[in-house]
């Protein structure tokens, strides 16, 4: 036996349950909770197979390492509180700490201060979104930020294609 899922597997049972439907499957496990492992069975090269697969939440990328690894940007959030001193919406929003010397964003101008505000096709508010968009950026691959960015008493817009390293 097995002990995993193999391209071209077919899953005919759950939890010792013939599965009579495809969405059957999916819909056990929107109403699964986290940690209760997944007893299926598969038929293979038209054997069955029982398997026992672990129900987990995938770990959260780690959005300050991906932001500084592929962009050059140390970032931090900043309260609804603190936003609002800077003349922003009263809400949570990413800052750029520091800019990482040689990296896209250095040569993109970025600088301490400016707030993050989309990622991709994504307006974002916390670090654990920019990880979740950036996980999915490879190498050499470009991104469009957009950023707001503070000079002189004025608050100026910019929006910014950064290639991914």
């Amino acid at each position: 036996q097995k002990a995993a899922l193999q391209a071209g597997d077919i899953i005919t049972k759950l939890d010792g349950k013939k599965l009579t439907d495809p969405s059957d499957f999916f819909i056990n496990l929107l109403e699964r909770p986290v940690g209760k492992d997944l007893k299926i069975s598969v038929t293979r090269n038209n054997k069955e197979y029982n398997l026992t697969i672990p129900f987990e939440l995938k770990p959260k990328p780690d959005g300050r390492k991906l932001a500084r690894e592929k962009l050059g940007l140390i970032l931090g959030e900043i309260s609804p509180s603190q936003a609002q001193s800077l003349g922003l919406p009263a809400r949570k929003f990413v800052i750029v700490r520091a800019v990482v010397p040689g990296s896209p964003a250095y040569y993109a101008r970025f600088k301490r201060g400016d707030i993050i505000q989309q990622v991709g096709q994504s307006f974002v508010d916390s670090i654990d979104k920019i990880g979740q968009i950036l996980e999915q950026v490879k190498p050499g691959q470009s991104i469009f930020i957009v950023r707001i960015s503070f000079s002189r008493g004025f608050i100026s817009q910019y929006g910014t294609y950064l290639k991914v390293r």
